[in-house]
């Protein structure tokens, strides 16, 4: 009797060893969904990547034709802002792709573990059976009280042997499913080496394109006829911005009845929180240009921070709209509901998405340049509908 039971422990220490090799599978299936998963991004990355390209073929058609030092600043600026954007971008891929090779390191030595086990218990079984199990067939078969007996065990040989069977086929799967590891492991390597040239290649870009910027920006402010052109530039940005606010308010009334959000913007009048850290140096209204000696109308705020400071959403919304312009560079937009919206200009980064609802106090970019005379600042603008109104009175006083 205790002779069964030990066949029977075995019989199902097999099978169990079966149950870990399958488990591998699994490992297979997550690393298709992380590679499913990377799709949205690398789509990103191709957009941002073919936008750049058409700004680089611009600027060598621009060398062949006469541009004016505003568009050459204009697409300078812009494709600093992309490279910005780019860098990033291939920052959060190499992340995401170290954190792949990672896990798939681990299940490799997983597979090749279970696979070394298996194989070992495997050949114990056959040179214990070559050695006894003849032996032990006929001793047993010899030694049974009858017929019915003598059957079972026939029985119980005929699923070992089918059990051996099946461990031979596992152990070829397993073979195939570490060679087929290891090829990811060797493709994600060389996906994040091209990762890592793309961005010191990129750096390099980013620095021939802000010695360029540098340049264009001495010769306007240089040249007074050119900087009244800049500033014109300032005016065309704002209606461009309304025409996107106005857009969206047309959206808003059509869809009223339907809309489930409240509007809290009023109640944070002089308790708004500051969108990013920094002093003013353009305030709201009337301001003496020095350099032209005229009246410009600013119709936000401009707060001086340095490069790449984090910007905040004032108050909780839905970011509306996310564009570009010559004069402004990134510029964001958030419907605070109500009729209330908040712009955001000069970013170098967006961490946002059109359509996405954001929190107060939630960072939505970074503080930048493109499109400024002064240096990095962020313009700071509050709509309520399609009338322009004092940042200035809203945002909480500084102790």
């Amino acid at each position: 009797m205790c002779f069964y039971k030990q066949k029977i422990a075995k019989f199902f220490l097999a099978f169990f060893l079966l149950g870990v090799l399958f488990s591998g599978s699994l490992s297979t299936k997550r690393a298709f969904a992380q590679s499913a998963s990377s799709k949205p991004q690398q789509k990103k990355l191709t957009s941002i990547r073919q936008e750049i390209h058409k700004y680089r073929k611009k600027y060598q058609t621009s060398k062949k034709k006469e541009a004016s030092t505003l568009e050459k600043l204009g697409r300078t600026e812009r494709e600093i802002d992309l490279i910005h954007t780019l860098l990033q971008r291939l920052s959060v891929e190499e992340t995401r792709q170290r954190n792949q090779i990672f896990k798939q390191n681990r299940e490799l030595l997983k597979l090749t573990a279970d696979y070394q086990t298996l194989k070992r218990d495997y050949t114990r079984r056959v040179v214990r059976y070559y050695k006894e199990g003849p032996l032990l067939d006929l001793e047993v078969l010899l030694s049974a009280k009858s017929i019915n007996q003598a059957l079972v065990w026939l029985k119980y040989r005929k699923r070992i042997m089918d059990a051996d069977k099946r461990r031979i086929e596992t152990l070829k799967i397993q073979k195939l499913k570490i060679a087929g590891q290891t090829n990811r492991l060797r493709k994600s390597w060389e996906r994040q080496k091209l990762l890592i040239a793309e961005k010191k290649r990129e750096r390099r870009n980013l620095s021939i394109q802000r010695r360029r910027r540098k340049k264009l920006l001495a010769k306007i402010r240089n040249n007074k006829k050119i900087y009244a052109q800049k500033i014109k530039e300032y005016k065309e940005a704002e209606a461009a911005i309304k025409r996107l606010i106005r857009l969206n308010e047309r959206t808003r009334t059509a869809t009223a009845n339907r809309r489930t959000e409240v509007s809290r913007f009023a109640a944070l009048k002089g308790r708004l929180p500051w969108p990013t850290r920094g002093r003013i140096i353009n305030h709201y209204g009337r301001v003496k240009n020095k350099k032209l000696n005229t009246i410009q109308e600013n119709i936000g705020i401009d707060i001086k921070a340095p490069f790449g400071t984090p910007v905040r959403s004032a108050a909780a919304g839905v970011v509306t709209a996310i564009t570009w312009q010559r004069s402004r560079g990134n510029i964001l937009i958030i419907d605070h509901y109500g009729g209330y919206y908040t712009v955001y200009a000069h970013l170098s980064e967006i961490s946002v998405v059109p359509g996405q609802k954001v929190r107060r106090g939630e960072e939505i970019g970074k503080v930048g340049n493109s499109g400024s005379l002064t240096g990095a600042m962020l313009h700071f603008e509050i709509w309520k509908n399609t009338k322009i109104i004092n940042p200035e009175i809203w945002l909480k006083r500084r102790g």
